[in-house]
């Protein structure tokens, strides 16, 4: 006989994210005005699930997987969504990419994902410091809100049994900074709020 059901706390959902990779995504919530608040957050992991698609075309193109080099790219508002900026691609072997702010506005940029062909789950103290430091500066003295730079990392991570590594991508900001464990896994499916 199958155990009753067990209750479980309500979940506030934020984003396209999941914790724990036995989870479901969450569905496209109901609007509502929390929601409406935090839209932004559902774009930009939106965005950042069409950045992927884009760096794996682009290393598809070469003759390459993601984990050859690194690849970059800037998401900033565009109307009312968030758009992928032009692809900053590394030197093989290099493990890093510039990011292109080629016809952005640097007060319109809400978040930047690049892979990590290393697979390291976190950013590294270079991404701390270096880019998500200076750039949510840079986005304040622009007249943007820097506080709200979301980082996104694509990473490898590698099934049970499996020789091939799956690439997830992971966001990050103030609010898991301090924290030594990837952060919450962004829906690689993720669709415009």
């Amino acid at each position: 006989m199958p155990d009753d059901p067990t209750e479980l706390d309500p979940i506030a959902t934020v984003g396209q994210r999941r914790t724990s990779t036995t989870a479901p995504f969450p569905p496209r919530p109901a609007a509502s005005p929390e929601q409406e608040r935090r839209r932004w957050e559902w774009d930009t992991d939106a965005a950042a699930a069409e950045a992927k698609r884009q760096f794996e075309h682009a290393a598809q193109g070469r003759g390459e997987q993601l984990g050859h080099r690194e690849q970059s790219a800037v998401l900033y508002k565009s109307g009312a969504g968030v758009a992928v900026g032009p692809l900053g691609t590394g030197e093989r072997g290099t493990g890093s990419a510039p990011y292109n702010f080629t016809g952005i506005n640097v007060k319109d940029v809400v978040g930047i994902i690049h892979n990590h062909p290393g697979g390291t789950l976190i950013p590294s103290a270079a991404d701390w410091n270096s880019v998500y430091d200076r750039l949510g500066a840079d986005i304040t003295a622009a007249g943007g809100d820097g506080s709200k730079l979301l980082m996104y990392i694509i990473a490898a991570t590698y099934p049970p049994g499996g020789p091939a590594p799956t690439w997830v991508i992971y966001v990050y900001d103030q609010r898991n900074r301090a924290e030594a464990v990837h952060g919450p896994e962004v829906n690689p499916a993720g669709q415009p709020f």
